[in-house]
């Protein structure tokens, strides 16, 4: 579609990295993990930003008996790069993770 009004940048197009992470902490206050972030805040493409919280939703589920979870955010202004790492206790097989991914959809 086509952008109207004042501004380079179209409304619903780009993340503020701050609201991401603000999602990422009430998400994970309810799971196992402990959640550090790294990086300062930006706007980025919201695609990249849900790619970005789904990739931390893997890395939850693959650590069921906690851990830490971390998100690096680098040079956000020129050439945005993430990196969410997962460190647990006990890891999940691999099996269960894709048993996981399986019911969730059957239940959709």
């Amino acid at each position: 579609g086509s952008c109207t009004g004042s501004g380079s940048r179209c409304s619903g197009m780009q993340i503020d990295t701050g609201d991401a992470e603000a999602v990422a902490t009430a998400f994970i206050r309810n799971e196992k993990p402990e959640l550090e972030w790294i990086g300062t805040r930006a706007l980025l493409p919201k695609n990249k930003v849900k790619l970005l919280l789904n990739l931390l939703l893997v890395a939850n589920a693959a650590i069921p008996r906690g851990g830490e979870l971390t998100v690096r955010l680098e040079d956000v202004e020129t050439e945005p790069r993430f990196e969410p790492l997962g460190r647990g206790h006990q890891p999940a097989s691999p099996r269960r993770l894709a048993f996981g991914a399986e019911f969730r959809k059957a239940k959709a």
